[in-house]
């Protein structure tokens, strides 16, 4: 991928246009040049400061999380004390939050001992020794024992029994060492999430530390539920499927934040699993939530910043969604540095092209091995049939067979997939840009019609 270098536009005759930076992953970045004639705006939370008193705020937090645990069990040292953090793939300061409870929990408890973090991983790959130490940092790595959640190891789980939503029966495994602790501590944010609403909370124990029936049934579950009955809503069923499951678990305490467009922390609450995370709703509505008037040809859109790969480069193309005409294109930026699918093969062997009725009939008949995959597909499938939809997808010459193999159009630069687009939808077609700079989705506010 050609980064930082802005497109050659004197054969467009375009007296003005907007040079924006747009995230592709990996922490890299890539400009873009949209002619002012066709840029509707860019999207993006709303403008937010972090907070001044950052430490102080964290601490505050985290002070109110310790206190809310019953003290006579934290105080006993031969007690267990899990703390429960993200991976690398949620942008947030860890290794400050982390240090100070730990400073807390040893000023209360005059030791370490029997204190252990587990890294919520989800579906995700474990972590390295390196990447854990860049996560939390060295000093931190040598006072406690910090473990990957590995969601396929059934040694590792414990059956806590079934939890239904709706209609949908979920077989409930945790992460074992987490749930025989005495003392269970999430740490966590809180954004729009197409899945559960809004992340944070309890979703720190489903599917951060779930085993994989449990997260394949879970997911495959929220695709019996319509967008709007779950993006942006606070008790929907997925919501409160988890809090229920994260109560049996014995979910002490979480400390959630909520980060702005900068991944900076504005706000950071500390206490009981639900409380926290309705009062960090409150403030993230406000801030992740966009009206639209007109819908455009074009959606350009970036990647969370943290994706290394096709699988967590596509939140934008859910936010497109509700901004893209039908018939639109949109055009991802994702430089994808570790592959497209390197552990997922079967997203590439069925691609995003099948459509959401067809992935549904194959769950059905048994024929998908990994239903987790399937929810995956049904992401991008919903956006791109829907709404009748083209993504061209920006990245490395590397990716271009594995993109093509999704079903997507390659482009080796964001010159020539304007190009594309401008041949396609003409050069005076509307652009909508969303930069992508935190990860997670924007609430829309469209007043410009929907699909059937």
């Amino acid at each position: 991928m050609q980064r930082l270098s802005p497109p050659n536009l004197a054969s467009e005759s375009l007296c003005k246009a907007m040079n924006l930076r747009f995230s592709i992953g990996c922490g890299e970045s890539v400009n873009v040049t949209i002619p002012d004639r066709c840029l509707l705006g860019v999207l993006k939370p709303d403008i937010a400061p972090p907070s001044f008193y950052v430490e102080r705020a964290i601490n505050d937090a985290v002070t109110m999380a310790i206190e809310y645990i019953p003290q006579n069990i934290l105080l006993q040292k031969n007690m267990k004390i899990c703390i429960v953090i993200p991976d690398k793939t949620r942008i947030l300061p860890i290794k400050t939050t982390l240090s100070l409870m730990l400073q807390l929990l040893y000023q209360k408890r005059k030791s370490y001992k029997n204190i252990f973090g587990i890294i919520a991983t989800g579906t995700h790959p474990p972590l390295n020794e390196y990447e854990i130490e860049q996560l939390i940092g060295e000093a931190i790595c040598k006072k406690i024992p910090i473990i990957n959640h590995v969601w396929k190891e059934e040694n590792e789980l414990v059956f806590l029994g079934n939890c239904e939503i709706g209609a949908s029966i979920i077989p409930v495994y945790i992460n074992r060492l987490a749930h025989e602790a005495d003392v269970l501590i999430g740490i966590g944010s809180v954004r729009p999430h197409r899945a559960v609403g809004w992340s944070g909370g309890a979703k720190i124990v489903i599917p951060g530390i779930a085993g994989k029936l449990t997260i394949d049934a879970w997911h495959w579950a929220g695709w019996n539920f319509s967008r709007d009955q779950i993006l942006g809503e606070v008790a929907n069923p997925m919501r409160l499927m988890i809090e229920r499951v994260a109560d049996e678990a014995g979910l002490s305490a979480v400390v959630n934040f909520v980060m702005n467009s900068c991944n900076q922390p504005i706000a950071v609450f500390g206490g009981n699993y639900v409380e926290v995370h309705r009062q960090a709703v409150r403030v993230a509505e406000q801030i992740f939530s966009i009206q639209v008037e007109e819908r455009a040809d074009v959606v350009i859109v970036g990647s969370n910043p943290a994706a290394g790969t096709m699988w967590s480069s596509v939140e934008g193309i859910q936010i497109a969604y509700d901004i893209i005409k039908k018939g639109g294109t949109i055009i991802l930026l994702a430089s994808c540095c570790q592959g497209v699918a390197p552990e997922m093969p079967e997203v590439l062997h069925y691609g995003y092209l099948l459509p959401p009725s067809e992935i549904r009939a194959r769950v059905e008949s048994g024929e998908f091995k990994d239903i987790v995959v399937a929810g995956h597909l049904m992401y991008v499938s919903e956006v791109l049939h829907n709404a009748a939809v083209e993504c061209v997808v920006v990245s490395e010459q590397k990716n271009k067979p594995g993109i093509e193999k999704l079903g997507l159009t390659y482009a080796r630069s964001p010159e020539q997939a304007l190009k594309y687009v401008f041949q396609k939808h003409g050069k005076r077609c509307k652009i909508w840009a969303l930069p992508m700079y935190a990860p997670g989705l924007l609430i829309v506010k469209n007043s410009g019609g929907i699909y059937d």
